[in-house]
């Protein structure tokens, strides 16, 4: 039952669920609300509780709002269902001050050390800072000590296939402009051109390239860590509620238009015809996310899909 000035969202929370019932039993007890994103039961640890929690995500709040109303009994036991809630963002302080880039006398009421920083707002940013003290920061050192440049003429070629040598790298990139310097450690390499016109020009024509058997995801050197590993992560996500009548050629078609795909997975039953769900692996996270953002929610071959993140 819904209550008053209750907050929707399109996550339903059950209470009071059998504790035989499992995910499944959740996902055919919901489905005909609406897409179901994911279902999954949380039992109690204690043998003594007869009882576990259980929650179902939507695509929609129309959708949980829907089973909210309508459903009472579950596995034979009366239910209590309700919009979960959202846990809300906790802010971490910095431990002192000067963490944080304010010095003793930074402080709101222009005390010295020792009172508490009162700004909230204070923002510690996230720089990648070299792991030698003799290195400037302007380069990446790998865990094995090799040294990047890290500059707007360098680009990060990653993904390399073990067989490619420094001279298959050069063959490749001095065919779009003047190669200064190489440096391959593994599979990633590092490339500087004379001048950043050449580097963006490779980024142009070599990311998501196929190279030597693998596709190659290259970025401009001067992206964060964070971002430069994003960027070579293959990433998974799930389709569900496919039409029947849908193909592999048909889900390509799809979903090529966000990314490059690595890998299409349509699983069928013993007889031939599909389950009804897809993995689909893209070849880095934003364009897994992008697909993700975009296609959930919409129709393929006239059915509304949901669009989730896949474990590998």
């Amino acid at each position: 039952m819904i209550k008053k000035d209750e907050k929707k969202t399109s996550t339903v929370f059950i209470r009071g669920l059998p504790y035989s019932v499992n995910d499944n039993d959740l996902t055919e007890r919901f489905k005909d609300f609406g897409n179901i994103r994911q279902a999954f039961v949380t039992k109690p640890k204690t043998a003594s509780s007869s009882t576990a929690i259980g929650y179902v995500k939507f695509t929609a709040i129309e959708e949980a709002s829907k089973a909210i109303a309508m459903i009472s009994n579950i596995g034979g036991a009366k239910v209590s269902l309700s919009y979960a809630r959202k846990k809300p963002r906790k802010f971490r302080k910095p431990k002192d001050a000067t963490k944080s880039g304010l010095s003793d006398s930074d402080s709101d009421d222009g005390s010295s050390k020792g009172q508490k920083v009162k700004n909230s707002d204070a923002v510690v940013e996230d720089k990648i800072i070299a792991k030698r003290g003799s290195v400037p920061c302007d380069t990446y050192t790998t865990n094995d000590g090799v040294v990047f440049p890290k500059n707007n003429k360098t680009i990060f070629i990653q993904n390399l296939s073990n067989d490619v040598t420094e001279k298959h790298i050069r063959k490749k990139c001095r065919k779009i402009g003047n190669v200064e310097n190489i440096i391959y450690s593994e599979s990633l390499a590092a490339v500087t051109f004379s001048d950043e016109n050449m580097a963006r020009a490779a980024v142009k024509k070599l990311h998501n390239h196929v190279f030597k058997q693998k596709i190659i995801t290259v970025v401009i050197s001067t992206l964060s860590l964070k971002a430069i590993k994003k960027q070579a992560t293959p990433s998974r996500i799930i389709i569900r509620n496919l039409s029947f009548n849908v193909t592999e050629d048909i889900l390509q078609t799809e979903l090529s238009v966000y990314g490059s795909i690595i890998d299409l997975s349509l699983p069928r039953k013993t007889d031939g015809s599909i389950k009804g769900f897809a993995f689909v692996s893209f070849i880095n996270k934003f364009e897994a996310n992008r697909a993700l953002q975009k296609l959930n929610g919409q129709e393929i071959l006239g059915r509304k899909v949901a669009v989730d993140w896949a474990v590998f």
